[in-house]
């Protein structure tokens, strides 16, 4: 009886004493600005380009806010694009007008992305030019993916998104 009493002690002891031998890791916070985007799409990056069978647990958190992020920008990046078209086929069977976009955002709407472009391409395209524009860590983090993908994914000038329709009380 002393034996296994003894085994249940030390098993309990080792609980207990083994969480405060653990380093603490720092805490998940999503990132506020283009520093924090540097950040956690950097690890994004690493990864993607060199797969480890060993990740960290905040490491895995980083990559997997980074992929998210990024796959909702290129949802909504596709969203748009897809709508405006559809409006502008609409609007010319119809014989009128595109009807104006309300909820569209003009930045989005300037980008236009390739079939073949993927979530982890956009990964590759903004942390290089967050790191080629220091100056802008400080500003938001959507600022830095919108500027970047605008630079690398330029719409043609005959792009129905880049003549994206105007509410009809605009000022020219």
């Amino acid at each position: 009886m002393r034996i296994p009493a003894f085994v249940l002690a030390t098993f309990l002891m080792c609980g207990a004493v083994a969480p405060a031998l653990v380093p603490q890791e720092a805490k998940f916070q999503i990132p506020l600005d283009g520093a924090g985007l540097l950040d956690y799409c950097g690890e994004a990056l690493s990864a993607l380009d060199a797969p480890s069978a060993q990740m960290s647990g905040l490491k895995a958190m980083k990559f997997g806010w980074c992929l998210g992020f990024m796959q909702a920008t290129f949802e909504r990046i596709t969203y748009w694009m897809t709508y405006v078209r559809a409006q502008d086929t609409i609007a010319k069977k119809g014989g009128k007008p595109i009807p104006a976009v309300f909820m569209a955002d003009e930045d989005y709407m300037s980008i236009c992305l390739t079939p073949q472009t993927r979530v982890p391409d956009l990964i590759r395209v903004v942390v290089p030019w967050i790191q080629a524009h220091p100056r802008t860590l400080r500003e938001s983090k959507t600022f830095q993916v919108k500027e970047a993908l605008k630079s690398a994914y330029p719409c043609p000038a005959s792009t129905p998104a880049i003549d994206a329709p105007k509410p009809a009380n605009a000022k020219p």
